[in-house]
């Protein structure tokens, strides 16, 4: 995912090849040859227009194949993937510039690069490990670097865990609020199954619990779960870590299927303090903070 999409910007070819584009883009099927021809054209010309920006951003070649999938035209894809990168170096360049973090967002709106993504990926950890301390802890016995890991899941925008209409909810999220929206949607599913982290046997477990197959996603395709009474409601609750929602939790077992809508409602109900903003991966437990808590975009898929 180089270059947005395996895009050779040297030597003056700039040819994107297909099978760099379907290594990197989810959901590529669903486009016709032609829809395949126009995101290889988009993602070159965005190389080409930002040479020194984009080095190592896997969530534009899936936000390209989204847009061209609901797009009316090539067009309109390119105004939204053109004005989204702008927006970022634009967003970085004064998240690099400010002279106090009270100026920048807790999160950036998207990651250009790997240096950007270890940051965000650094931050993300240190909420894990205030939200799910056991399960943090007994990774770390592991040997497991929640930082590499929660990178990886990030990077591509959650695109490999998510069915496609969760996806969909999330890159509409994503363009309103930015890489925040992705951090949000992890919490929610990992915090889901941080019982079962806390109890992992060994590794191999442990990865496959935080990076599932998508068959083995813990949200349905469908919109709304009904009401299970195996299933008790949390009322919200900040602690010191300040981590509370209140999505529903399995009382007993393994963690249950969450729908779309109750997955994205929690996500936007998870408290991250605006501290998180100073938080690395070297750096040390931030305390205070006020609450930064803002609306998630809701896109809906109809049918």
């Amino acid at each position: 995912a180089d270059r947005a999409a395996d895009c050779d910007g040297a030597g003056g070819e700039g040819e994107c090849q297909a099978d760099g584009l379907a290594r990197s883009a989810h959901f590529l099927d669903l486009l016709r040859p032609e829809g395949v021809a126009a995101a290889q054209r988009l993602l070159w010309c965005c190389s080409q227009l930002w040479p020194s920006q984009l080095e190592f951003c896997p969530v534009l070649p899936v936000l390209c194949v989204l847009l061209l999938i609901f797009c009316e035209s090539e067009a309109a894809a390119y105004s939204v993937l053109s004005s989204v990168i702008s927006r970022a170096a634009e967003d970085w360049h004064r998240r690099d510039t400010a002279k106090s973090w009270d100026e920048v967002s807790t999160f950036p709106l998207l990651p250009l690069t790997r240096r950007q993504w270890s940051e965000v990926a650094g931050r993300t950890a240190r909420l894990v490990e205030r939200c799910m301390p056991d399960a943090f802890k007994r990774l770390r016995e592991l040997g497991i670097e929640v930082e590499d890991v929660a990178q990886r899941a990030l990077c591509d925008g959650l695109a490999s865990q998510l069915p496609f209409r969760a996806v969909c909810r999330a890159y509409g999220a994503f363009l309103a609020e930015g890489t925040e929206a992705f951090v949000r949607l992890l919490l929610v599913l990992w915090r889901r199954r941080s019982a079962a982290i806390a109890a992992v046997p060994h590794r191999p477990a442990a990865l496959r619990l935080l990076l599932p197959p998508l068959g083995e996603s813990l949200v349905s395709e469908a919109a709304r779960a009904p009401v299970s009474p195996r299933c008790s409601r949390r009322s919200r609750i900040f602690g010191p870590a300040g981590c509370g929602d209140t999505s529903p939790r399995s009382e007993n077992g393994p963690a249950e299927p969450i729908r779309v809508d109750d997955i994205v409602r929690s996500a936007l109900e998870l408290y991250i303090p605006k501290a998180a903003a100073t938080w690395s991966v070297d750096s040390k437990s931030a305390r205070g903070g006020g609450e930064e808590v803002r609306a998630f975009c809701r896109p809906r898929l109809h049918g």
